[in-house]
């Protein structure tokens, strides 16, 4: 199918340029766009991918990290310290790209996710 891309940019007066953008893809196709984008370099560096829930943070890291993409994933079933660390690592620059679940209590509440 049509894949549909929208984005907006906005530069922070004392931060760095932050850009926003969504792709809907169909569900079988998604794991495929998010490898393609991130392996032809077609994201920045330090993005976030968001992902409906912790499963689908796993599933996605398991599947980049195939293609030799590396990244984390971030999501409420690990524990505090492991969460920490996590954002520490992608903070210092190990990790390019972080993967973020959903929280439960958000999800119930109508937001959706990839």
């Amino acid at each position: 199918g049509a894949a549909a891309v929208t984005g907006e940019a906005g530069k922070a007066k004392a931060g760095p340029a932050i850009s926003h953008f969504t792709l809907e893809v169909a569900a079988k196709d998604k794991l495929l766009y998010c490898m393609a984008l991130l392996r032809l370099g077609l994201c920045k560096r330090k993005s976030l991918i968001f992902v409906a829930n912790p499963d689908a943070a796993v599933r996605l890291r398991l599947f980049l990290h195939k293609f030799g993409i590396p990244c984390c994933a971030l999501h409420a079933e690990l524990p505090a310290n492991s969460r920490a660390h996590i954002l520490q690592e992608f903070n210092r620059g190990i990790y390019d790209y972080m993967i973020a679940a959903a929280d439960d209590a958000a999800a119930e509440g109508g937001e959706g996710g990839a």
